[in-house]
């Protein structure tokens, strides 16, 4: 209850705000039938891509219960707050990019859009690494000090689903373009797919008795497997050049993945307890920003990051 005040509160403040800052967002009435068709075109097939990921993760939590027992159900519970934190964090970025995507989509000023694409997907993948390989190093320490009793496989369901919001950080502006673009019928169609495939795999998967944490792992595939839909559809409507996308943003990404958990790795064996865990966080992400800085980005990525600190300092 007291949650769903705080959203009603909240709500009015931004509407109060908005209709007294911008005239557009004044209630009036309309009647497009042109206009409400395609608004339900897009939002139907949004629903049945989320609800196609809905059904699925609350079939993989009733069969977690169904051949396990609630204790693996709670360790997956963890997984998911984690999930959840993360995703907000990189969320709040990522509003930063989505609007110059779609606006420079439909002004038809590509080359900037390309440009914005490219960028948006590599900082959004660094920021995400940043964080994720001090989390995957130090997980237990981390674990052990947020949970009295940490639950048995919680470290592997962690782990999967950080690796698996690591294709997503990838996938969210390719997602923004083929939004803007309006014609999302065939991509969410796939993804829905995807998921239910997920679901049947996970349903025998358990049948027979594998790991819980398998789980985890289809999630990963399964969203590694989105990430290719959302390449070809983006080339398919937004006419993505694909060799400029693999040279720009992912032939970069490769050595970065390879060295930034070297030291992470190496000090992993002095995480015991909560304090030194923080600690060695904290260097590790030092270390992964210095690694995409100096291997990671482009002279005039980095002239672009600096311009954004000196506005910053300006505004200040």
């Amino acid at each position: 209850m007291l949650y769903f005040i705080a959203t009603v509160i909240i709500n009015m403040a931004y509407k109060i705000h908005c209709n007294k800052h911008f005239s557009p967002c004044h209630y009036k009435w309309l009647w497009d039938s042109k206009l409400f068709k395609e608004l339900l075109s897009f939002s139907g097939w949004s629903l049945f891509s989320n609800g196609s990921r809905t059904i699925t993760m609350q079939g993989e939590n009733i069969m977690l219960n169904q051949y396990y027992s609630v204790s693996v159900n709670a360790a997956r519970g963890v997984a998911a707050q984690v999930y959840n934190a993360i995703n907000t964090f990189l969320t709040n970025f990522q509003i930063a990019f989505r609007p110059q995507l779609t606006k420079s989509y439909a002004a038809g000023e590509m080359s900037n859009h390309y440009l914005l694409l490219y960028r948006s997907s590599k900082f959004s993948f660094y920021l995400l690494l940043a964080l994720v390989v001090p989390i995957i190093f130090n997980l237990d320490a981390l674990l052990s000090a947020w949970l009295v009793d940490v639950p048995q496989y919680t470290k592997e369901f962690c782990l999967y689903v950080l690796l698996a919001y690591l294709a997503d950080a990838l996938a969210a502006p390719l997602s923004t373009s083929i939004v803007a673009n309006g014609n999302i019928k065939g991509l969410q169609i796939s993804i829905a797919v995807v998921f239910v495939l997920q679901l049947i795999a996970s349903y025998f998967a358990l049948r027979a008795k594998w790991p819980p944490y398998i789980v985890s792992v289809f999630i990963f595939v399964s969203h590694s497997i989105h990430y290719l839909f959302y390449i070809y559809f983006c080339k398919r409507l937004c006419h993505l050049n694909i060799k400029e996308y693999l040279r720009k943003v992912i032939l970069p990404l490769i050595p970065i993945c390879i060295i930034s958990p070297l030291l992470p790795w190496g000090l992993q064996r002095f995480s015991l307890g909560f304090w030194r865990a923080i600690g060695l966080c904290v260097i590790d992400i030092v270390w992964v920003i210095v690694i995409v800085w100096l291997l990671g980005m482009r002279k005039e990525e980095k002239q672009y990051v600096e311009s954004l600190f000196l506005k910053l300092k300006h505004r200040r």
